[in-house]
C-alpha cells in the first residue's frame, strides 16, 4: 500500500481559498485512494481464494 501523503505546513497568511479547496481535494483524492487499495486487496483476496490459493494474511 502507498505510504500516506504528508502535506507540507502552510502559514496561515499564505492560504488563500484556492489553497483552501486544494488542500480538501487533496486530503479527499489521498482518503478514496486508501480506500481503493483496500478494496482492491480484498478483491485480489477473493480471486486468490476462488483460484484454490491462500488470501494474503492480514496483520495487525
Amino acid at each position: 500500500m502507498p505510504a500516506p501523503i504528508t502535506l507540507p505546513d502552510i502559514p496561515e497568511a499564505e492560504r488563500t481559498p484556492l489553497i483552501e479547496q486544494l488542500l480538501e481535494l487533496i486530503e479527499t483524492l489521498a482518503e478514496k485512494t486508501h480506500q481503493q487499495a483496500e478494496t482492491i486487496q480484498q478483491l485480489r483476496d477473493a480471486i486468490a481464494v476462488l483460484k484454490g490459493e491462500k488470501a494474503k494474511p492480514t496483520f495487525k
